[in-house]
């Protein structure tokens, strides 16, 4: 609410002033009962007065507005979902899955039980097929690397490979070895 930016900016007022009334006053009491005033004494009076006082408030609302608020309550849902998809599908071929799974459950009749069956199954699938490919493997970005030592063979060893044509002082400790 644009109200509450009026209490937090004398809240910081307040601290600014090292005034710890001012800062619980402006940040805990006052919000509150504005809130107040703004929830409860409409709905109060909407109560006290009846289902006349509500039907002449709405009657009075022009239609245009009415209509404009019935099309975007439309839209919220189809808006909430877009959100959370774009939080979740990180690739566009993840949408395939997506889209899979909407199939099914309109069309098909399944029910989300046997979706879930259906999604875990093709999940694992999707995980060995990934992991199928000896010379590539997945980093834990996504990426896919493919490695290969000196002689052409596929190495997947963490241990660096020393060079001693090279003299180099990579590892401090020499006499130990």
């Amino acid at each position: 609410m644009a109200l509450y930016s009026f209490w937090n900016n004398r809240a910081q007022n307040a601290a600014e002033n090292l005034d710890d009334r001012g800062i619980f006053l402006n940040h805990f009491v006052l919000p509150q009962i504005s809130t107040f005033l703004i929830r409860a004494v409409p709905v109060f009076l909407a109560i006290y007065f009846g289902q006349g006082l509500v039907d002449s408030l709405l009657n009075s609302v022009p239609e245009t507005v009415t209509h404009i608020i019935s099309v975007l309550g439309g839209v919220l849902p189809a808006l909430g979902i877009a959100m959370l998809m774009s939080i979740v599908i990180k690739d566009k071929i993840q949408l395939i899955f997506y889209f899979t799974g909407f199939v099914l459950v309109s069309f098909a009749n399944l029910s989300m039980i046997a979706l879930v069956f259906i999604a875990s199954l093709i999940a694992y699938l999707t995980y060995l097929s990934s992991h199928s490919n000896p010379s590539t493997y997945q980093t834990s970005n996504g990426t896919m690397l493919e490695e290969k030592s000196l002689n052409g063979s596929t190495s997947y060893s963490n241990i660096p490979i020393y060079n001693s044509s090279v003299d180099d002082d990579w590892f401090e400790d020499d006499h130990l070895f």
